[in-house]
């Protein structure tokens, strides 16, 4: 028959006389008062709740925690056992593993995984640790719940572990991201189904984030800060760009290889607010200024299609383009839309600008020397495009009541609500035509593994 469930391997207790029992029987059965049995406990803690897993499956952490409040040392057994939607038990999952405890001793062993198949049933789930003598007296026991979904079509939640505003999240594959916003950065190794906070040298707010690997990316944000990493996030360096003031705020970072990228973003201050466009060649150790104007809009976003084209906007409705790599930027006059959030080019020709507060999007299919102007059908302010090829794409936003996200396969002439719900999104980004993530207020993630439908 083949195992439906995977154990990860860990060590529980670090205390003495540890000892590995066999794994005998399937079920525990039901507990037993053996006296003393209400001063001897047993804890276990999901990492993150809620726990919500979607159809195809995936992992969750937690943390079992044990005390001996007897005036005995005790010895006895630690295990787990799953109990199924349909009322079935499958076990132990872990264990069991025998313990020695002395006179009021308490212990815990945290970051403890299990992986659920998807070829295990969607329903509500509950897992339980018990602790007594393995297989037939339980003396006490912990336990939660879990869902897992009956399907992955459409969006689903998944637990960022903050709530903090998200702005921002890219992916380089289907199973590697960051999340950025408030504070915070996110990493995820498995597609979502477990976010991990990155600790950075700076707490600051981060609106952007790129990379261009599982190892080398960037983050920016607010306070002029740039942050690099070569190994995935575990360690972040700053990058000094001569404008890491209170006044500066970076809104956007692309980055098309290990050495050539740019930032976008502007300065505000007492009556005075300005644009800048930052360059590097070598990876961010020395920037140069390609734009700098006084009392022009701060720069929104910016999207590069190779080294040498590329498109910046402005919240005031400016669009700049370049042919040489920003050495010069020129203005292009989309001459219809307002207020523009983000721009993305799949190709030198195929572009779109998000004109947030009017809910239209604006096309091109000539670089930019034409735009043509739709509404997307729904009162919502656009935060954020992203298009796989020139007919495929999505935009996330919002407005004071709710957060919206829709879809498109006609290149943006027409789109079509994929979820509603009461979250405004930031930021979306999809790794192909099937997989994406959006992201935004209360530390909201949503994927989809369907496209969206």
């Amino acid at each position: 028959m083949k195992k439906l469930i995977m154990v990860s391997a860990f060590v529980l207790l670090l205390i003495p006389n540890i000892q590995a029992a066999g794994i005998v029987g399937n079920q525990a059965s039901q507990a037993t008062d053996l006296g003393t049995a209400t001063k001897i406990f047993i804890g276990m803690t999901p990492h993150n709740p809620p726990i919500i897993l979607p159809s195809s499956g995936g992992s969750f952490v937690y943390t079992i925690s044990i005390e001996n409040e007897t005036q005995f040392s005790k010895i006895f057994d630690v295990w787990t056992v799953l109990t199924l939607p349909d009322g079935s038990t499958s076990g132990p999952l872990y264990g069991p593993v025998r313990v020695q405890l002395p006179i009021g001793w308490s212990t815990q062993s945290e970051d403890l995984s299990e992986y659920i198949g998807s070829e295990m049933p969607a329903g509500e789930y509950t897992y339980t640790a018990y602790i007594g003598r393995f297989p037939d007296m339980q003396i006490n026991s912990a336990s939660f719940t879990f869902e897992k979904q009956s399907t992955t079509t459409g969006w689903y939640s998944q637990n960022s572990g903050t709530t903090d505003i998200l702005s921002a999240v890219d992916f380089v594959d289907p199973e590697t991201g960051w999340a950025v916003g408030q504070n915070t950065v996110l990493n995820t190794t498995d597609g979502g189904d477990n976010w991990f906070e990155q600790p950075t040298p700076t707490y600051y707010n981060y609106f952007s984030v790129d990379f261009i690997d599982s190892q080398v990316g960037w983050v920016v944000g607010g306070f002029g800060t740039i942050l690099h990493t070569t190994d995935g996030g575990l360690s972040w360096t700053v990058q000094d760009s001569g404008y890491s003031t209170g006044a500066t705020t970076w809104s956007d970072v692309q980055f098309l290889d290990g050495n050539n990228g740019w930032v976008v973003g502007g300065y505000s201050g007492i009556g005075q607010t300005g644009a800048i466009i930052l360059h590097t060649s070598d990876g961010g150790l020395d920037w140069e200024t390609q734009l700098y104007e006084d009392y022009h809009a701060e720069l929104e976003a910016l999207s590069f299609t190779d080294t040498n084209t590329g498109w910046v906007i402005s919240d005031s409705s400016n669009l700049l383009y370049t042919d040489d790599g920003g050495a010069t930027w020129i203005p292009q006059d989309p001459g219809q839309g307002s207020f523009y959030r983000d721009v993305f080019f799949i190709d030198s020709s195929h572009g779109w600008i998000a004109s947030s507060y009017s809910g239209q999007v604006l096309r091109t299919t000539d670089g930019g020397g034409t735009w043509e102007t739709y509404d997307i059908g729904a009162p919502i302010y656009i935060e954020s495009l992203y298009f796989t090829d020139a007919n495929t794409g999505w935009l996330a936003g919002g407005d004071n009541y709710s957060g919206m996200i829709l879809g498109t396969n006609d290149g943006g002439q027409t789109w079509q609500e994929q979820y509603t719900g009461d979250l405004i999104f930031f930021g979306i980004d999809f790794t192909d035509s099937l997989n994406g993530w959006a992201v935004g207020w209360n530390g909201a993630i949503l994927h989809t593994e369907t496209g969206g439908g």
